[in-house]
C-alpha cells in the first residue's frame, strides 16, 4: 500500500506536523508547499491549517515518479554531454598525460 493509499483511508483531516512527519519533511517544506499554485490545498480551523485526506492523497500521487519509472529518460548506451563532463574530461586527460603519457597512447 502506498503513503497515498494510506492518506486517503485515514478518517480525519491532517495537521501540517502530521503530513510532514508521514513525509519525513520539514513543517517549513509542507508551508511552502502550501503556497504554491499548484500545491497542497488546506483549509484553516480554529487557527490551525488542515489537510484533506483525498486531495492530499491526489495531490501526492500527481508528483509520484512510480508511473514513468519504467521508461527511460534517455536511450540506453546514449552519452550525456553536458560543459561539466567536458571540462573534467580535459582535466582528467591533462592529468593523465602529465602522469602517465604511455596510458593515453593506448586508449
Amino acid at each position: 500500500m502506498t503513503l497515498a493509499d494510506q492518506i486517503e483511508q485515514m478518517k480525519t483531516a491532517l495537521t501540517v506536523d502530521e503530513f510532514a512527519g508521514m513525509m519525513n519533511v520539514s513543517k517549513k517544506f509542507v508551508y511552502k508547499m502550501l503556497k504554491r499554485k499548484n500545491g497542497l490545498e488546506s483549509y484553516q480551523l480554529f487557527g490551525i491549517i488542515r489537510l484533506d485526506p483525498v486531495s492530499t492523497a491526489q495531490w501526492l500521487r500527481s508528483r509520484t515518479l512510480s508511473k514513468r519509472a519504467d521508461t527511460p529518460f534517455r536511450k540506453p548506451g546514449s552519452v550525456v554531454k553536458s560543459p561539466f563532463r567536458t571540462i573534467l574530461t580535459k582535466i582528467l586527460s591533462c592529468h593523465l598525460n602529465f602522469v602517465c603519457p604511455s596510458l593515453l597512447e593506448t586508449v
